[in-house]
Parts: structure tokens; C-alpha cells; sequence
């Protein structure tokens, strides 16, 4: 009788630990879940803002390149008050 009171008690402490066990692991996969649910959002975001600066720095060089064009540069020339030589002389 004493052996089977043993046994039992034996296997209730297993069952626990076991179920304890489970119950940590299950728990650490959602916080593990959680987080990779977070980071892919951030990534997500982080990508985002990646295609809008990459759009608005070629917005940007079309600016510049029209900015700095002959065309922009004699007509801004013009309006200052500048004028092309009558006779160029070389020395």
C-alpha cells in the first residue's frame, strides 16, 4: 500500500512539473510571437519610409539638374541684369 501511495505522489509531482513546463513554453511562444509580430511591423514601416526618401531625393535631383541647367542659369542671368559680350577679346 505504501509503494502505491509513493507511485501516486511520484506521478502527481511529474504531472505538475510537466504541466508546468508546457505552460512556460506556451507562454514564452507567444511573447516570442508577439515580438516578431512587432518587428515586422517596424520593418515594415522602416521600408515605407525607405520608397518615400529614395522618391522625394529623386525629386530632388530633378530639381537640381533643372536648376542648374544652361537654359534656368542664362535666364536668371538675364533678369539680374547681365549680357552676353559684344566681342569677346583674347589675351
Amino acid at each position: 500500500m505504501r509503494t502505491v501511495v509513493t507511485a501516486t505522489k511520484t506521478l502527481t509531482w511529474i504531472l505538475v512539473a510537466v504541466t508546468t513546463v508546457l505552460t512556460f513554453l506556451i507562454f514564452a511562444q507567444l511573447v516570442f510571437a508577439n515580438n516578431l509580430a512587432i518587428d515586422g511591423q517596424k520593418l515594415s514601416q522602416v521600408e515605407e519610409e525607405i520608397k518615400n526618401l529614395q522618391a522625394e531625393n529623386t525629386a530632388l535631383k530633378v530639381e537640381i539638374a533643372k536648376a542648374s541647367s544652361f537654359t534656368t542659369l542664362s535666364q536668371q542671368a538675364n533678369d539680374l541684369g547681365f549680357m552676353k559680350p559684344s566681342k569677346v577679346t583674347v589675351f
